[in-house]
Formats: C-alpha cells, structure tokens, sequence
C-alpha cells in the first residue's frame, strides 16, 4: 500500500530538480542539457552523469520509478546523439511551444484582456486647451 510520501513523491524535482512547471520534461531536461544542444560528446556525458546519479536510487524504496527514468534518459540521449532524430524532435518541440501560445492567445480573445478595477472607474482626462 503507498505511503502519503509515496503518493507526494516527485522523481523528476527530487532527483533531477525538475519542476512540476517544466512537465512533461523534454529529453535535455532529463539530461540536464540547454534546449539546443547539438555536441555528441556533451549529451554521452551528460546521460552518463545523470545516470551515475540515478542509480544510486535503485536500490531504494523507489526502484521501479528509477529504472523508468534511468529508460527515459538513455531513450533521451539515443534521440539527441543522433542528428536526425534530434532535428525531428526539435521541431516537435517547437510545433508543441507554438500550439500552446494558439491556446493562449485565443484564451485572451475570448475572455478579453485583463482589466484593472480601478480602469472601469477612472474617467479619461481632459486635454486642456
């Protein structure tokens, strides 16, 4: 049965300090990376690191969410190492940040811009002549 700790449990902000915000993490959060990062070398080592560090989880009381992540990162550094599948899923991710900005956007329209109280009160001023 899960514990209250388990239930609250967040491996992405515990172990990766990843926050709820930044969810689902993209594959250069996971690794730890700047969106962008295109340098072979700089994405092994980063899975490696990242890795190194989540193993030491694995024998803890939170094995199985260890390993599902450990899979999540070296699924991540198999699509950044290499420069065409990094190429597809960079444009997905900027497909992703587009259409959210659609529903924002048109979130605004249909309720409006935002108002101050104090602007439904305020009378315009007079331009003295």
């Amino acid at each position: 049965m899960a514990t209250e700790s388990d239930v609250s449990f967040d491996p992405y902000h515990k172990w990766l300090g990843i926050s709820k915000a930044q969810r689902p993490p993209t594959h250069y959060q996971l690794l730890g990376l700047s969106q962008g990062e295109s340098d072979v070398e700089v994405i092994d080592e980063a899975a490696i690191r990242q890795s190194t560090h989540l193993r030491a989880y694995q024998v803890g009381p939170h094995s199985d969410v260890c390993t599902r992540i450990l899979n999540e990162i070296a699924r991540a550094r198999q699509v950044l190492a290499n420069p065409r599948k990094r190429q597809e899923y960079d444009r997905k991710l900027a497909f992703g940040r587009s259409a959210e900005r659609r529903r924002i956007a048109d979130r605004i329209r249909v309720r409006g811009p935002r108002r101050n109280d104090d602007d439904a009160t305020r009378r315009p001023k007079r331009v003295s002549r």
